[in-house]
Protein backbone atom coordinates (compact mmCIF):
# COMPACT_ATOMS: atom_id res chain seq x y z
CA UNK A 1 0.00 0.00 0.00
CA UNK A 2 1.19 3.99 -0.71
CA UNK A 3 1.87 5.39 2.74
CA UNK A 4 0.94 8.41 3.57
CA UNK A 5 1.44 11.26 5.75
CA UNK A 6 -0.07 14.18 7.42
CA UNK A 7 2.76 16.58 8.26
CA UNK A 8 0.60 19.07 9.92
CA UNK A 9 -1.79 17.20 12.11
CA UNK A 10 0.49 14.47 12.94
CA UNK A 11 -1.49 11.31 11.23
CA UNK A 12 0.10 8.14 9.84
CA UNK A 13 -1.22 5.58 7.67
CA UNK A 14 -1.60 3.91 4.73
CA UNK A 15 -5.45 5.03 4.14
CA UNK A 16 -6.25 3.45 7.74
CA UNK A 17 -9.47 4.23 8.27
CA UNK A 18 -10.63 3.45 4.31
CA UNK A 19 -8.75 -0.34 4.88
CA UNK A 20 -10.64 -0.56 8.20
CA UNK A 21 -13.50 -0.41 6.56
CA UNK A 22 -13.27 -2.18 3.85
CA UNK A 23 -11.67 -5.15 5.52
CA UNK A 24 -14.98 -5.21 7.35
CA UNK A 25 -16.81 -6.32 4.03
CA UNK A 26 -17.70 -9.67 3.86
CA UNK A 27 -18.23 -11.43 0.28
CA UNK A 28 -18.59 -9.77 -3.02
CA UNK A 29 -18.32 -6.55 -1.09
CA UNK A 30 -14.80 -7.79 -0.13
CA UNK A 31 -13.80 -8.53 -3.66
CA UNK A 32 -14.67 -5.16 -4.38
CA UNK A 33 -12.48 -3.85 -1.37
CA UNK A 34 -9.68 -5.73 -2.86
CA UNK A 35 -10.25 -4.19 -5.99
CA UNK A 36 -10.82 -0.34 -5.02
CA UNK A 37 -6.79 -0.69 -3.03
CA UNK A 38 -5.51 -2.05 -6.08
CA UNK A 39 -6.85 0.40 -7.74
CA UNK A 40 -5.56 3.19 -5.43
CA UNK A 41 -2.12 1.54 -5.40
CA UNK A 42 -1.89 1.97 -9.29
CA UNK A 43 -3.77 5.32 -9.84
CA UNK A 44 -2.17 7.16 -6.63
CA UNK A 45 1.70 6.91 -7.38
CA UNK A 46 3.49 9.74 -6.33
CA UNK A 47 1.08 12.30 -7.44
CA UNK A 48 -0.89 12.56 -4.17
CA UNK A 49 1.46 12.60 -1.38
CA UNK A 50 1.48 14.54 1.68
CA UNK A 51 5.42 14.77 2.20
CA UNK A 52 6.02 18.03 -0.34
CA UNK A 53 7.99 20.56 0.62
CA UNK A 54 6.23 22.86 -1.63
CA UNK A 55 3.03 22.04 0.30
CA UNK A 56 1.99 23.18 3.47
CA UNK A 57 -0.97 21.43 4.78
CA UNK A 58 -3.38 22.87 7.38
CA UNK A 59 -6.88 20.22 7.19
CA UNK A 60 -7.86 17.14 5.19
CA UNK A 61 -10.52 15.43 4.59
CA UNK A 62 -11.41 12.05 2.86
CA UNK A 63 -14.91 11.18 1.42
CA UNK A 64 -16.18 7.48 -0.32
CA UNK A 65 -19.07 7.53 -2.56
CA UNK A 66 -20.56 4.09 -3.74
CA UNK A 67 -23.15 2.25 -5.17
CA UNK A 68 -23.95 -1.72 -6.04
CA UNK A 69 -21.11 -1.41 -8.81
CA UNK A 70 -18.99 1.75 -8.54
CA UNK A 71 -17.15 3.79 -6.11
CA UNK A 72 -15.35 7.04 -6.08
CA UNK A 73 -12.99 8.39 -3.36
CA UNK A 74 -12.37 12.41 -3.02
CA UNK A 75 -9.41 13.80 -1.01
CA UNK A 76 -9.19 17.37 -0.17
CA UNK A 77 -6.03 18.80 0.77
CA UNK A 78 -5.94 22.60 2.20
CA UNK A 79 -3.14 24.25 2.21
CA UNK A 80 -0.69 26.70 0.80
CA UNK A 81 2.04 26.38 -2.32
CA UNK A 82 5.61 27.54 -1.56
CA UNK A 83 4.04 29.96 1.00
CA UNK A 84 2.43 31.89 -1.51
CA UNK A 85 -1.27 30.22 -3.08
CA UNK A 86 -3.72 28.85 -0.75
CA UNK A 87 -6.10 26.94 -2.16
CA UNK A 88 -7.87 23.47 -1.50
CA UNK A 89 -6.83 20.87 -3.94
CA UNK A 90 -9.52 17.88 -5.06
CA UNK A 91 -8.31 14.45 -5.96
CA UNK A 92 -10.81 11.95 -7.29
CA UNK A 93 -9.80 7.67 -7.76
CA UNK A 94 -12.98 5.38 -9.03
CA UNK A 95 -13.91 2.70 -11.24
CA UNK A 96 -16.31 4.81 -13.11
CA UNK A 97 -14.92 8.50 -13.81
CA UNK A 98 -12.63 9.43 -17.14
CA UNK A 99 -9.88 11.46 -14.74
CA UNK A 100 -7.71 10.02 -12.04
CA UNK A 101 -6.11 12.04 -9.66
CA UNK A 102 -5.88 15.85 -9.39
CA UNK A 103 -9.36 17.66 -10.52
CA UNK A 104 -9.24 20.96 -9.16
CA UNK A 105 -7.74 23.67 -7.02
CA UNK A 106 -10.68 26.29 -5.51
CA UNK A 107 -9.84 29.37 -3.45
CA UNK A 108 -10.17 29.84 0.06
CA UNK A 109 -11.14 33.09 0.88
CA UNK A 110 -10.87 36.87 0.04
CA UNK A 111 -9.79 39.99 1.67
CA UNK A 112 -11.58 43.26 2.42
CA UNK A 113 -9.89 46.54 1.14
CA UNK A 114 -9.23 47.82 4.39
CA UNK A 115 -7.09 45.10 5.78
CA UNK A 116 -5.60 43.89 2.91
CA UNK A 117 -2.90 40.86 3.28
CA UNK A 118 -0.66 41.62 0.49
CA UNK A 119 1.39 45.19 -0.04
CA UNK A 120 1.09 46.98 -3.50
CA UNK A 121 3.65 44.93 -4.86
CA UNK A 122 1.65 41.91 -3.86
CA UNK A 123 4.16 41.39 -0.92
CA UNK A 124 2.76 39.00 1.85
CA UNK A 125 2.33 41.50 4.93
CA UNK A 126 0.24 39.00 7.60
CA UNK A 127 -0.07 40.58 10.85
CA UNK A 128 -1.02 38.09 13.78
CA UNK A 129 -2.37 40.80 15.71
CA UNK A 130 -5.68 41.40 13.76
CA UNK A 131 -6.46 40.03 10.21
CA UNK A 132 -10.00 40.08 8.39
CA UNK A 133 -10.67 37.34 5.48
CA UNK A 134 -14.24 36.77 3.33
CA UNK A 135 -15.13 33.19 2.99
CA UNK A 136 -18.59 32.09 1.09
CA UNK A 137 -19.71 36.09 1.60
CA UNK A 138 -19.57 36.50 4.71
CA UNK A 139 -16.99 38.70 6.49
CA UNK A 140 -15.03 37.48 9.44
CA UNK A 141 -12.52 40.05 11.79
CA UNK A 142 -10.15 38.26 14.21
CA UNK A 143 -7.69 39.96 17.14
CA UNK A 144 -6.36 36.35 18.11
CA UNK A 145 -4.75 35.90 21.82
CA UNK A 146 -1.71 33.65 21.74
CA UNK A 147 -4.00 31.11 24.06
CA UNK A 148 -6.34 31.19 20.27
CA UNK A 149 -3.47 30.50 18.46
CA UNK A 150 -2.32 27.82 21.04
CA UNK A 151 -5.81 26.08 20.85
CA UNK A 152 -5.00 26.05 17.12
CA UNK A 153 -1.47 24.59 17.76
CA UNK A 154 -0.08 27.15 16.75
CA UNK A 155 3.11 28.53 18.01
CA UNK A 156 5.58 31.37 17.29
CA UNK A 157 8.88 31.41 18.21
CA UNK A 158 8.77 35.35 19.02
CA UNK A 159 6.18 37.78 20.28
CA UNK A 160 6.54 39.93 17.42
CA UNK A 161 3.76 41.91 15.48
CA UNK A 162 2.94 43.81 12.59
CA UNK A 163 3.22 43.22 8.91
CA UNK A 164 4.73 39.73 8.24
CA UNK A 165 4.56 38.47 11.70
CA UNK A 166 2.14 35.90 10.27
CA UNK A 167 2.42 33.05 7.83
CA UNK A 168 0.13 32.26 5.34
CA UNK A 169 0.11 28.93 6.29
CA UNK A 170 -0.49 29.60 10.17
CA UNK A 171 -3.44 31.89 9.47
CA UNK A 172 -5.59 28.92 7.37
CA UNK A 173 -5.01 26.55 10.08
CA UNK A 174 -6.57 28.71 12.54
CA UNK A 175 -9.51 29.40 9.93
CA UNK A 176 -9.56 25.68 10.41
CA UNK A 177 -9.69 25.49 13.55
CA UNK A 178 -11.63 28.33 14.86
CA UNK A 179 -14.29 28.05 12.07
CA UNK A 180 -14.49 24.61 12.46
CA UNK A 181 -13.07 23.28 8.46
CA UNK A 182 -14.98 25.97 6.67
CA UNK A 183 -12.92 24.95 3.19
CA UNK A 184 -13.99 21.75 2.24
CA UNK A 185 -16.65 21.78 -0.45
CA UNK A 186 -20.24 20.84 -0.22
CA UNK A 187 -22.03 17.08 -0.48
CA UNK A 188 -23.57 18.77 -3.43
CA UNK A 189 -20.48 20.02 -5.07
CA UNK A 190 -19.19 16.35 -4.68
CA UNK A 191 -21.83 15.03 -6.48
CA UNK A 192 -21.67 17.30 -8.85
CA UNK A 193 -18.48 16.48 -10.14
CA UNK A 194 -19.13 12.93 -10.00
CA UNK A 195 -21.60 14.06 -12.74
CA UNK A 196 -18.55 15.87 -14.42
CA UNK A 197 -16.39 13.40 -14.23
CA UNK A 198 -18.20 10.00 -15.17
CA UNK A 199 -17.57 7.73 -18.43
CA UNK A 200 -19.55 8.34 -21.17
CA UNK A 201 -21.02 4.89 -20.45
CA UNK A 202 -22.91 6.43 -17.52
CA UNK A 203 -23.58 10.21 -19.08
CA UNK A 204 -25.25 8.92 -21.91
CA UNK A 205 -27.65 6.46 -20.28
CA UNK A 206 -31.32 7.69 -19.71
CA UNK A 207 -32.06 7.18 -15.68
CA UNK A 208 -30.03 8.26 -12.60
CA UNK A 209 -26.84 9.86 -13.29
CA UNK A 210 -23.84 9.13 -11.01
CA UNK A 211 -24.27 11.77 -8.41
CA UNK A 212 -28.03 10.85 -8.20
CA UNK A 213 -26.93 6.49 -8.69
CA UNK A 214 -24.09 7.26 -5.31
CA UNK A 215 -24.60 7.07 -1.73
CA UNK A 216 -22.01 8.91 0.60
CA UNK A 217 -20.74 5.86 2.33
CA UNK A 218 -18.00 7.47 4.55
CA UNK A 219 -16.21 10.55 5.21
CA UNK A 220 -13.29 11.32 7.61
CA UNK A 221 -10.45 13.99 7.83
CA UNK A 222 -8.16 11.76 9.73
CA UNK A 223 -6.64 9.00 7.16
Amino acid sequence: MLVMVSVYAGRLGDLKRLKEHLEELRGESQMKAKEILEHLDEHMGIELTLVNPNFQLADTRMTVFRSDKNWVIFFELVGTIKEIFEGVEIYAFGNCIEQQGFIETRSLFSVPEDVPLFDEEGIWIGDRSHFSVIIKGKRYDFKPTKEDYLAAGITFPDDRTGPDSLRPIDLIRFLCHHLNHPFFVSEDYLRYLLDKLAVEAIKKRNWFSLGQEMSLFFQTREW
